[in-house]
């Protein structure tokens, strides 16, 4: 490691930063147990093989944060997906499941307005939502 001057050869440095990552570790620290040095995560990527599954998940750990720093980004709340779209006006579309997203935020929710979709949301274990479901809606004839 550079800063520290503690060295190894470099397959020990990536097998232990690939066992680390596995294990969800992220912050890679120097070989000597008395060094207190940490990798920045731009240089652990940068050390690891170009499409090692490592790399790939570091920088789209990275990129995600990224996201949700910007406040125009949304993500999909449609399940499963990791996907998610720009804030538009109006609706727009989950660039991954293709799901319709509301400007809210939501998977798209008409007829209702997005006040009255996040107070349903806010009370959807209230007794009377439950009785409101089980009169205006039925099972999906698919599941």
């Amino acid at each position: 490691m550079e800063q520290c001057n503690h060295t190894c050869c470099y397959e020990c440095i990536i097998r232990m930063m690939q066992s680390h990552l596995k294990n969800g570790i992220v912050q890679i620290k120097c070989f000597d147990r008395n060094c207190s040095f940490h990798l920045e995560e731009t240089e652990t990527i940068n050390s690891l093989p170009f499409r090692s599954k490592e790399r790939i998940l570091l920088e789209n750990k990275q990129f995600d944060e990224y996201l949700n720093q910007d406040e125009n980004w949304i993500w999909c709340q449609n399940y499963g997906c990791t996907g998610g779209s720009y804030k538009t006006d109006g609706c727009h579309q989950c660039y991954k499941c293709l799901e319709i997203l509301c400007e809210c935020g939501y998977i798209q929710h008409e007829p209702y307005t997005c006040d009255a979709f996040s107070k349903f949301l806010a009370n959807k274990n209230d007794p009377d939502n439950a009785e409101w479901k089980l009169q205006n809606t039925m099972p999906c004839p698919y599941c």
